[in-house]
């Protein structure tokens, strides 16, 4: 005898992490906990909790540490009252973790000395807490010298804002030559090729010694009183790229550049003039 009992309506009471509307609902969750909450907290913390909030990463960045203790209390206690308990809390200053209980802290910002070396990651990217710079630490497992193993090298190498473009750029046009050439995914690449690939990766570890400091304004710098933003774009027959830098000049005459972001592009496997080519550049420098 077969019984068939049909479910009833279900009702979720929890958003499942993988599901694409989670995102969403959390970012709503949030602004609403802020939007009515507003009268009882400081304008700096409801800008905080709309714009700084990556899902659930809270990434923001204060003149002043007694601005710091201040936006981290106030923004605990106001996504608190939506049922939002923020842990996991560093900062590159001490005395900014030292107003954070031990038990909300990142693991990595117990009991540390922020003078030493030690890096957390930030949305995938290696942060030095201590010096406050963004740096690369390499793991590159042993892969095949195939189309199939160079991709995956490449890939692992995570570099939003294109600290090393030009160092993965080399290898990009190696593996765009490779399909040029037909060469199969899981077959071996020929000599020249292969000692080309080799040779990247024995200069690889050197990426260690990339620092990138997080600050585009140095802490000793006076209040700045001219900003401007300089677009560099050039293009080859194999590819073309663009590097931003930020340029800023205090009252005292003092100039400091730090570098903002840069891309790089792979020129068509499709035959296409320089100029044209400098063109798409100066198109990516403007977007």
């Amino acid at each position: 005898m077969w019984i068939l009992a049909p479910w009833g309506p279900q009702h979720m009471h929890v958003h499942l992490f993988c599901a694409t509307s989670s995102p969403c609902c959390a970012s709503y969750c949030l602004k609403k906990t802020a939007e009515d909450n507003a009268e009882n907290f400081s304008p700096e913390a409801m800008r905080a909790v709309e714009r700084a909030f990556y899902v659930d990463d809270f990434l923001h960045s204060v003149s002043t540490k007694t601005e710091a203790i201040r936006l981290i209390g106030e923004v605990r206690d106001l996504l608190l009252l939506g049922g939002f308990k923020l842990t996991n809390w560093l900062s590159n200053d001490k005395h900014v973790l030292a107003a954070v209980p031990d038990k909300d802290k990142a693991t990595a910002a117990v009991n540390i000395d922020l003078d030493g070396q030690k890096t957390e990651k930030v949305l995938g990217v290696n942060w030095n807490f201590g010096s406050d710079a963004f740096e690369f630490a390499l793991d590159l497992k042993h892969k095949t010298i195939t189309c199939r193993g160079l991709l995956s090298v490449i890939n692992s190498l995570f570099d939003p804002l294109g600290f090393v473009a030009p160092v993965v750029l080399k290898v990009r046009i190696l593996l765009q030559r490779l399909c040029k050439r037909q060469c199969g995914w899981d077959e071996e690449i020929s000599q020249d090729y292969a000692s080309t690939w080799q040779e990247w990766l024995r200069d690889l570890p050197t990426l260690a010694a990339v620092s990138i400091k997080r600050c585009f304004i140095p802490p000793d710098f006076q209040q700045p009183i001219r900003r401007e933003m300089h677009h560099f774009a050039d293009a080859s027959t194999s590819g073309y790229a663009v590097v931003t830098y930020l340029r800023v000049a205090d009252d005292d005459g003092k100039v400091h550049c730090a570098f903002v972001m840069g891309k790089t592009r792979l020129a068509p496997l499709k035959a296409v003039t320089v100029p044209r080519l400098e063109l798409q550049a100066a198109t990516l420098a403007t977007r």
